[in-house]
């Protein structure tokens, strides 16, 4: 069975399917081709009769993510598995329950390092979502790697620089989702982004950002933070590396790479992929970002914006078991420990002093340094600015309500433990989707410890969407954080609202801030 619905520019045939209807690859942005290469969407062209979109459009061009290499099936939560990859690729997908309603809705912004996903992946189906709790979800595509985030000189661009472009594509999809989702019985004043990892960094980016503001009224942050932009200066360092490459560089180089087929510039992407785990991510240009956003965000920027935001207990743990893991130092567990400063500590003679005291708070005897050099990490690259993000955004007035997913996966002989990700299709309500078995283990279905904390955080975020506050059936009631900012609802074997149990330690990595080397290697 199909279903017509009238976009501002025209007319686009959805397909139902157990009480929902999706339309899927409608274009939000004109094809960022030829001299649309590296630069900012433009509106999407209107065509005349009707356009099937039952059928997921292209995703951005992306090397296959390793997950799936390491844990088969994990390939679907990044894509569906008919998806094409293209540089036509700025179109987004909708499942509605109902198309004359007026419904919160529910925008997903995917994860992958800028360098993968899509707004495909079976993880992240919005069916469950529309049919349990009525609300409409979207899911978008956005350009990834070089082709989103690289920073060049362009007299043709705002303040003459290419940058930002996967961003801009990001406001675009939310642009075109204010102006038309109302026809797929979605109430524009109702739209919560959410996103994880790459798609969380997006969303602290959209809150701090004025050309994002009033195009969403609620957001959530899964295991993600501010603290992935890069300066102008870091940025240009990374794109000059790139350039390189094509032996390019100055007012011509983007020129000559719009005139390069995408396979060459994927191709050098991938060499550099090698040097940095995160080449490419959002930049404070002084345009599109004119400042840092958690310097808006502490201006009160979205203060009317009730944040949700959490981390999983054992981010690093999927990053360990792709090879990404910290203790890749020589050198004894102190030295690494040591490698953590900065030449800020060096130079004002306390780094022997806070190696001490850091191994002070985590070290006990018995303790594998493995454990220990986990904890560390995901203290340092996780809870730490999370809380820092959550304290800027209560400290101006903000609503926050904070959780930890703890749900421990068995598979691997239980070594992913509640790890990055980990979360995606439990928020989804899609544990029965191909591949999760592979990532959270078999015991999934209804009534299962995993099938309940499903139930929970999926309706949760559904009534965040709708009310601004996350709560659900068999939920205790889910406070938002109070000044002292360590309260949080924790997903686990025994769900329950708490005390933050890493306080101690997130309290001394944001004391010590200044004296780290950068989250995000340059």
């Amino acid at each position: 069975m199909s279903t017509k619905v009238e976009t501002s520019q025209g007319v686009v045939i959805g397909s139902e399917a157990g009480g929902i209807t999706s339309f899927k690859g409608i274009r939000y942005a004109a094809p960022p081709v030829g001299e649309l290469r590296f630069a900012a969407p433009t509106p999407p062209p209107s065509w005349t009769g009707e356009r099937d979109c039952r059928n997921f459009g292209p995703i951005s061009l992306q090397h296959i993510d390793p997950l799936s290499v390491v844990i088969p099936g994990c390939e679907w939560n990044f894509y569906d598995p008919d998806a094409t990859q293209s540089e036509d690729c700025l179109n987004l997908n909708v499942w509605t329950p109902d198309t004359s309603a007026s419904l919160p809705v529910l925008l997903w912004i995917h994860g992958g390092a800028f360098l993968a996903g899509s707004g495909t992946g079976l993880w992240s189906d919005g069916s469950t979502f529309a049919r349990e709790h009525n609300v409409v979800v979207v899911t978008i595509n956005y350009r990834l790697g070089a082709f989103g985030f690289l920073v060049a000189e362009d007299d043709q661009a705002e303040g003459g620089l290419s940058a930002n472009n996967g961003l801009l594509d990001q406001i675009a999809a939310l642009q075109w989702v204010k102006e038309n989702v109302a026809a797929f019985g979605g109430d524009p004043s109702r739209v919560c982004i959410f996103g994880e990892s790459a798609g969380a960094m997006s969303i602290s980016v959209l809150l701090g950002t004025p050309r994002a503001e009033g195009l969403f009224s609620r957001a959530i942050i899964q295991s993600g933070h501010h603290d992935a932009v890069r300066t102008l200066e870091q940025a240009q360092r990374v794109s000059e590396r790139f350039l390189a490459k094509f032996d390019l560089s100055g007012p011509e180089a983007l020129a000559q790479l719009r005139a390069l087929d995408a396979s060459t510039v994927m191709d050098a992407q991938a060499i550099l992929t090698t040097e940095s785990a995160v080449p490419f991510t959002m930049v404070v240009d002084g345009h599109i970002l004119p400042v840092h956003p958690i310097d808006t965000i502490a201006a009160g920027s979205a203060t009317s914006v009730p944040l949700l935001i959490g981390t999983n207990t054992d981010e690093n743990r999927l990053f360990l078991a792709l090879g990404w893991g910290p203790g890749v130092l020589e050198g004894t567990f102190a030295d690494r420990v040591a490698g953590l400063f900065s030449s800020t500590a060096t130079s004002s003679g306390k780094r022997a002093e806070l190696t001490g005291e850091l191994l002070g708070l985590y070290a006990t005897d018995g303790d594998d340094e493995l454990d220990l050099e986990q904890e560390i990490s995901n203290d340092r690259m996780w809870r730490a600015p999370v809380r820092e993000l959550s304290n800027t955004y209560r400290g101006v007035g903000g609503t926050v309500f904070s959780y930890e997913f703890a749900f421990s996966s068995p598979v691997r002989e239980g070594e992913l433990r509640a790890c990055h990700a980990l979360e995606i299709p439990f928020v989804f309500g899609n544990l029965h989707q191909r591949g999760v078995n592979e990532f959270a283990g078999e015991e999934l279905a209804d009534g299962s410890p995993a099938g309940t904390i499903s139930k929970q955080m999926n309706a949760a975020w559904a009534e965040f969407a709708r009310s601004g506050v996350p709560t659900a059936e068999g939920l205790e009631t889910w406070q938002k954080t109070s000044p002292s900012g360590d309260e949080q609802m924790c997903f686990g074997a025994e769900t329950s609202f708490r005390q933050d149990p890493h306080n101690e330690k997130i309290s001394w990595w944001l004391r010590h801030k200044d004296m780290m080397v950068p989250r995000v290697d340059l």
